[in-house]
């Protein structure tokens, strides 16, 4: 459909379906704006220095080390 034709077919209707049309325009027009600014791509490190760990937090590698090393043995004793 072109231009013409719609602009026409909107000529031709009452002033308060006008008024629907224009609000309905609007509304495309802010939802059109709303998924283009989901589409944009991420940015890495904006969070940089926002995530703090505590002084007193066990490394999880000696964590886990110690666990396998413990199952290893186990399964050795079977």
């Amino acid at each position: 459909m072109t231009d013409f034709q719609l602009y026409t077919k909107i000529s031709g209707l009452p002033a308060d379906l006008k008024s629907e049309i224009s609000d309905f325009i609007d509304f495309l027009k802010y939802k059109s704006k709303k998924y283009k600014k989901k589409d944009q791509s991420r940015k890495s490190g904006i969070g940089k220095g926002l995530i703090f760990t505590k002084t007193t937090y066990s490394s999880p590698n000696r964590i886990f080390s110690a666990l396998s090393s413990a199952s290893r043995t186990s399964l050795v004793a079977r």
